[in-house]
């Protein structure tokens, strides 16, 4: 049985949790490489974006930064921010943009096809509309393996995120324990 806050994603064809997600080979804010093995072993969310979008994206950035900031005596995820918008939001853009939230928010960019394939793996829908680009507005959560465990809509309530994300590292330090016990 799914929870209220995870019914619904599904209605209009979109494929299940196991056809969603792979790779994120792209570029940091910082101008470095990124991939997901970077981050291998902690639990992630993802959010697909534009520094220029003045709807869900500053909400979702702000749910981040709620969240993060409440993981103060645990290990946080890692949140990342994957901009759709790759020819405006350069490593640079992206900086500017995320510093007005949590320096922790790792946000990515590449080249056209690599974020158009990004999107993709993701289920991320997109499209230019009369000047604006209309995205999609999910945060993926990752396990520590960097499958997609859930798929939230944008009015989760972050408290609801959190405890997944809490009990996804639980079940890696169980599993990690049982592994090295006698």
């Amino acid at each position: 049985a799914s929870s209220p806050r995870h019914q619904g994603l599904y209605q209009h064809g979109e494929p299940p949790l196991s056809n969603l997600g792979g790779p994120l080979d792209l570029t940091r804010q910082t101008g470095q490489s990124f991939s997901l093995q970077d981050i291998r072993g902690s639990v992630a969310l993802v959010f697909f974006g534009f520094t220029q979008c003045s709807n869900t994206c500053p909400v979702a950035m702000a749910q981040a930064q709620q969240l993060l900031a409440g993981f103060r005596s645990r290990k946080p995820p890692a949140v990342l921010f994957v901009t759709l918008d790759p020819l405006s939001d350069t490593p640079a853009a992206l900086a500017q943009y995320l510093s007005a939230f949590d320096p922790r928010i790792i946000g990515l960019t590449g080249t056209p096809r690599q974020i158009e394939q990004a999107a993709k793996r993701y289920g991320v829908a997109s499209q230019s509309a009369s000047g604006t680009l209309e995205h999609s507005s999910r945060w993926y959560l990752l396990d520590d393996n960097m499958r997609v465990a859930r798929v939230y809509k944008i009015n989760t309530p972050v408290s609801a995120m959190a405890q997944d994300i809490v009990r996804a590292q639980t079940a890696r330090a169980a599993a990690t324990w049982s592994e090295g016990a006698p």
